[in-house]
């Protein structure tokens, strides 16, 4: 591959430290496409056009880093124009092979800079239309943000190198999303999050969000029971979902419908284990709990009033662990460990209840 590239680096080595060379640079640059033509036309084979670009992109990645080093240990600044046109003109030779010869190339590869700069052009007015469709149907700023980030990644050109296969993922994925959103009335996020299970949008942050919407919903469920009924469901919603063939957001992983299939079973496994633990943990105190006729939340409320006054002379969590072990509400008789350390560990506003017991105390303490 030397042969293609030999009198564009004479001109890099030999004349970048004269005047400027910009004009001949753009003469041997058409000279260098016309050659890549007519070798690819003449190509006897897939096989044979694909190593050929490969030596090309390859010939052209030591060019630049040639060049790089040199930018570094120079110090005029007619040689540092001269150099930097000359990584302007493998940049032309690399967006033509890309937008020319795109079937030929290594998706994995990352584009130009010149060719991310056409491709964001189209991207941000697109990017712009799904913004707002989002908006109109009221997503969460934080799903939206999941959404938005690697298209504005793309569209700001100062983020990461980004390859061939992600551009051409994101320009199906965003013209389908706006398609989905602009069809219906009004979309739920349930909804639009089915959506990116078929579009195999498995982006490690949108995993992520699903995840803690999931913690935040287990914050709110008492027991683990409950919670292990939630988990079957979301299972059976998720194994409704079309199994998706289209090709993913992230190649290096898992589909997201697997991602998430495989999440959602650790968790019934984790839950299951938490179940069997309190029903042993019930059996041995069964018949010896002390039932209070006010909800968990009050009495967690009040056990936490005890121990911040000092009534009680041990630690938080052993705290916990007793009253789990050791109470029960007027409408529960098990209650899970995690459920009553939630309610103690958390800021009570209303107090009133709390004061009903300690007067009603007081009250029963001046009748003796």
């Amino acid at each position: 591959m030397a042969y293609l590239f030999q009198t564009l680096q004479q001109l890099t080595e030999e004349q970048s430290s004269k005047g400027c060379i910009k004009e001949a640079l753009d003469k041997e640059t058409n000279t260098i496409l016309h050659k890549i033509d007519h070798e690819l036309f003449n190509s006897q084979s897939q096989t044979d056009a694909e190593f050929y670009v490969q030596k090309v992109e390859l010939a052209i990645a030591n060019h630049e880093t040639e060049i790089q080093h040199q930018l570094m240990d120079n110090d005029s600044i007619a040689r540092a124009n001269n150099l930097q046109y000359c990584l302007s003109s493998l940049d032309t030779i690399r967006h033509h092979i890309e937008t020319t010869y795109s079937v030929y190339r290594d998706a994995t590869r990352p584009i130009s800079l010149k060719t991310r700069l056409q491709v964001s052009k189209t991207l941000k007015v697109k990017e712009e239309r799904l913004e707002a469709l989002l908006d109109k149907n009221n997503i969460t700023g934080k799903l939206k943000g999941v959404i938005l980030h690697p298209i504005q990644n793309i569209t700001s050109t100062s983020g990461s190198e980004v390859s061939q296969q992600r551009i051409e993922y994101l320009t199906i994925f965003i013209d389908e999303l706006i398609q989905f959103l602009a069809s219906l009335q009004q979309v739920e996020e349930q909804q639009l999050l089915q959506y990116l299970y078929v579009v195999n949008f498995n982006n490690i942050a949108l995993l992520c969000y699903i995840c803690e919407h999931y913690k935040n919903l287990k914050g709110e469920i008492d027991d683990e029971r409950s919670l292990l009924d939630h988990l079957y469901h979301s299972k059976n919603q998720l194994n409704s979902i079309p199994q998706s063939t289209r090709r993913p957001y992230n190649a290096d992983m898992n589909d997201l419908k697997v991602q998430v299939q495989t999440w959602i079973q650790e968790e019934i496994v984790n839950v299951k284990k938490a179940i069997k633990k309190n029903a042993k943990e019930n059996a041995e105190g069964n018949g010896t709990k002390l039932k209070f006729n006010y909800s968990i939340e009050v009495v967690c409320g009040f056990f936490r009033l005890l121990h911040d006054a000092g009534v009680i002379n041990t630690g938080a969590n052993q705290t916990v662990r007793w009253i789990t072990q050791n109470i029960s509400s007027k409408n529960q008789l098990h209650i899970s460990q995690q459920s009553i350390q939630r309610k103690f560990f958390e800021k009570h506003s209303n107090k009133e209840p709390l004061k009903e017991i300690v007067l009603h105390l007081l009250n029963h303490l001046n009748r003796k």
